[in-house]
């Protein structure tokens, strides 16, 4: 199960769908699926940790490049 920081949970294989949707859309971070303001307006996110407990190890390599090209685009913008 995996558990935004507000305590909404999402099953595994619905999180890993909605991880890799969230990755092909270009989302860097995972957030809640329960964000939509007509659901529990949630605006968390997982924490790394759970992220890493969750994901497929090929979906979470994919999850931690996306990472590491964010910081690095953060970075160039100092």
């Amino acid at each position: 199960m995996a558990v935004c920081q507000k305590g909404h949970a999402v099953c595994k294989s619905c999180f890993e769908r909605y991880a890799d949707t969230e990755m092909s859309n270009g989302q860097q971070q995972i957030r809640c699926p329960f964000w939509p303001a007509h659901l529990a307006g949630c605006t968390r996110r997982f924490s790394e940790q759970n992220v890493a407990q969750i994901l497929s190890p090929q979906l979470h390599e994919r999850y931690m490049r996306g990472m590491r090209e964010q910081i690095r685009a953060e970075e160039y913008q100092k």
